[in-house]
């Protein structure tokens, strides 16, 4: 009895996030073509009276279907929430290209040259001083053991504590592209997760 109670109350909460998305994405869509059509067609000079009317009347049934019955516009949202999905896919794929042979490529090639070229060492007697993985390494950090009752770092420290370790080791060229790499994640995953990303790929 008490699986099907949850059961029951997990498909009641897909069915009103699936009705709030209906809900958001109508009346967006409504009120944008009843401004948009309503400024053209009583405002703006020498424009197409005709189509801008009918975007209007649109816009205007758009919002009416959304508080009335949003339900009704389920597969038209469905449908354009899917296009935009694949269009901001191939977006994304080419922002990341982009960035990789602008930023990435372009300072990976710079920090090769500042090392060694040599992958595989070999010695007899005594191993080579430049040998980078034979050196011994000492931490800087100050690592303390972590107490009972210590808190946490919040979310936004943790990315200041990230930037600040790049800062202290001296990876001054690294840092931007770590900036770039996590606000692009950050704006592909709120886009994705968003019931507003019909609207916000078109502004690409």
């Amino acid at each position: 009895m008490t699986k099907f109670s949850y059961l029951q109350r997990l498909k009641q909460r897909k069915h009103l996030a699936q009705l709030k998305e209906q809900i958001v994405f109508g009346l967006t869509l409504g009120w944008l073509m009843t401004l948009v059509g309503g400024f053209q067609y009583f405002f703006a000079i020498d424009s197409n009276d005709n189509f801008w009317k009918a975007i209007l009347y649109i816009g205007i049934g758009l919002i009416a279907i959304s508080l009335i019955l949003p339900s009704a516009i389920s597969l038209f949202q469905k449908f354009l929430q899917k296009l935009t999905e694949k269009i901001g896919e191939k977006i994304f794929i080419l922002i990341l290209l982009a960035s990789y042979f602008l930023f990435i490529l372009p300072i990976g090639v710079l920090l090769r040259r500042q090392k060694t070229n040599n992958s595989f060492y070999a010695w007899q007697d005594k191993f080579l001083a430049q040998v980078e993985g034979w050196i011994q390494w000492e931490s800087q950090e100050d690592i303390q053991p972590l107490q009972l009752g210590a808190k946490k770092r919040p979310l936004m420290l943790q990315l200041f504590w990230v930037v600040a370790y790049f800062i202290r080791n001296g990876h001054y060229l690294l840092l931007p592209v770590l900036v770039l790499l996590l606000v692009l994640g950050l704006i592909l995953f709120f886009v994705k997760a968003s019931a507003f990303a019909p609207f916000i790929y078109t502004l690409f």
